[in-house]
């Protein structure tokens, strides 16, 4: 039971991007340390600072989360 439908929809997300990475590493499912990989095989962290490239792998990273998983919260009376 959450407060409002904000941080019921906040806990999805957690448990939806819990159970994306329960996935990395099998089925094209992609950790943290392969999005890297992906970019740098690609020459898009080229040229960056580190901070800059964590930022860019990150991004990607979470990008790579959000087009898996779909989570929602429902509001029950």
């Amino acid at each position: 039971e959450f407060r409002n439908e904000q941080e019921a929809t906040i806990y999805a997300y957690q448990l939806a991007v819990e159970e994306y990475q329960s996935y990395e590493g099998n089925h094209g499912i992609l950790d943290w340390d392969e999005c890297r990989e992906d970019l740098q095989e690609s020459g898009m962290l080229d040229d960056l600072t580190e901070n800059e490239i964590e930022d860019r792998v990150t991004d990607h990273y979470l990008e790579n989360i959000e087009s898996c998983v779909t989570y929602y919260a429902v509001l029950v009376k």
